[in-house]
């Protein structure tokens, strides 16, 4: 009666202990997968490979810990030459330095493509992202997407100048926004100045140039 006993307490041990040992043996050969290094001068020839070819596995022969950078740098090119985030998840993990790498393809994904969206899977680079292309397209709502305040404020602020909109000054703290008020009223001018014969005096272009209150 106990040999049967035993044999299924073995039969019951081996199905626990199977799902850990087979998760063992894949992180070991991840792990010893990632220490053969790629060698530095083959890299850069291979991440030119994938991107012409639009082949993500050629990536992937880019191998070490070293290289992991690299071999984001590989699949975030492709994500943004074929204009699809989710390439960014086939970063492997054992290449991610704790979803860093991932994290920065969503951003640069979405600076290329003008998609905030695409931002809000970009974690730590979230702010970064929604600044890069707020101040690209001008689009102040961009701006307000963003939690941390000084990031708002000089993106806010940069929008100003770019677009010579003195009125979103308004929307800036009080202490910068004199100086926005001022570096917007000076851009007019400028833009103001162009419109003059390149010979005309200043004390004339001064004069004619209607600066907003």
């Amino acid at each position: 009666m106990q040999k049967p006993l035993k044999i299924t307490v073995v039969i019951i041990a081996l199905l626990v202990c199977f799902p850990l040992i087979m998760l063992a043996l894949g992180v070991l050969s991840s792990f010893f997968s990632i220490q053969i290094e790629t060698p530095r001068e083959k890299v850069q020839k291979i991440i030119e490979e994938a991107r012409d070819k639009k082949d993500i596995e050629l990536c992937y022969k880019i191998r070490g810990r070293s290289n992991s950078v690299e071999m984001g740098e590989c699949i975030t090119n492709l994500a943004i030459e074929m204009r699809n985030e989710d390439l960014c998840e086939k970063i492997p993990w054992a290449q991610q330095w704790y979803g860093e790498i991932k994290e920065a393809c969503y951003k640069d994904v979405a600076k290329s493509l003008n998609n905030p969206s695409i931002c809000e899977k970009s974690g730590s680079y979230k702010d970064y992202c929604y600044f890069d292309i707020a101040t690209k397209t001008n689009k102040i709502e961009v701006c307000k997407r963003m939690s941390d305040f000084l990031f708002r404020k000089n993106c806010i602020y940069k929008v100003a100048i770019n677009t010579l909109n003195v009125k979103l000054c308004e929307q800036v703290n009080k202490i910068d926004r004199k100086d926005c008020i001022k570096e917007v009223k000076e851009g007019i001018r400028g833009e103001e100045a162009k419109r003059f014969p390149p010979d005309t005096k200043p004390d004339l272009i001064i004069s004619n140039i209607k600066i907003p209150t």
